[in-house]
């Protein structure tokens, strides 16, 4: 979900120029922050003996790093990252769990 940029208007209100030029200098930093450019991604199921497994992350790039935002039954559970590439990331559990991902 990248943000769009802002475009400057002409309008021959110099105040209203510099309130735009400051707004988007402020939109500026948050289209520069990496973490902002990603999804959720619901229920990753780590079940029965199935605990390795491959999400479609559907950002068209390598992710940056990835985020456990939910979960069920975490307690006690490692989560690794295996491998990831340009469509899917692989994430291992080593005890049954449901997870919630922010992925960016």
């Amino acid at each position: 979900m990248a943000i769009k940029p802002l475009e400057e208007q002409k309008t021959g209100d110099q105040d209203l120029e510099l309130m735009m030029q400051d707004i988007k200098k402020f939109v500026k930093v948050l289209e520069d922050n990496p973490l902002l450019d990603g999804r959720v991604i619901k229920a990753v199921e780590f079940a029965g003996g199935a605990l390795t497994v491959d999400v479609n992350h559907g950002l068209g790039r390598r992710p940056q790093g990835w985020i456990i935002t939910d979960f069920t039954a975490l307690a006690g559970t490692g989560i690794v990252r295996d491998a990831w590439n340009t469509s899917t990331i692989t994430f291992t559990a080593s005890a049954a769990c449901d997870l919630d991902l922010w992925i960016f």
